[in-house]
């Protein structure tokens, strides 16, 4: 979801390695259950990706513009699902925050916390970007 220009790369100071679907079977298998998918022909590969202190990914759409080649099959992102591998207090800063939406606090933006072993499943094209389901 990042380009190779310079204002992409300012972007993004983290690390992030792809995985090929067979190397993380168990991640996949479980991911599509509590999607209820029976198939991953139209997944992106998973990556992991990581962030040390003060690293970051800025505000960011993960849907695709609608374009010609997002119309087809597979064209848009339909929904993001993370993984978290480590915990995060308020202390120690960091976390997924979603920009147009309202926290329990009833403040802009809502901010998740990782927490070891917890997922977020989020649908990206859903703010008015047509999925291709």
């Amino acid at each position: 979801t990042v380009g190779k220009d310079a204002y992409s790369k300012s972007q993004r100071t983290s690390s992030t390695w792809f995985h090929h679907f067979r190397d993380v079977p168990e991640l996949i298998s479980k991911a599509s259950r509590l999607l209820g998918l029976d198939t991953i022909h139209k997944w992106e590969e998973p990556q992991t990706v990581r962030y040390r202190k003060s690293e970051k990914f800025t505000w960011h759409l993960d849907a695709l513009s609608p374009s010609p080649e997002t119309q087809g099959p597979g064209g848009q992102r339909v929904a993001t699902f993370l993984v978290y591998l480590n915990d995060l207090t308020k202390d120690d800063g960091g976390a997924t925050m979603f920009r147009d939406l309202v926290g329990p606090d009833g403040c802009k933006p809502l901010k998740v916390r990782p927490t070891k072993g917890s997922a977020l499943l989020f649908f990206p094209a859903a703010g008015g970007i047509q999925p291709n389901t």
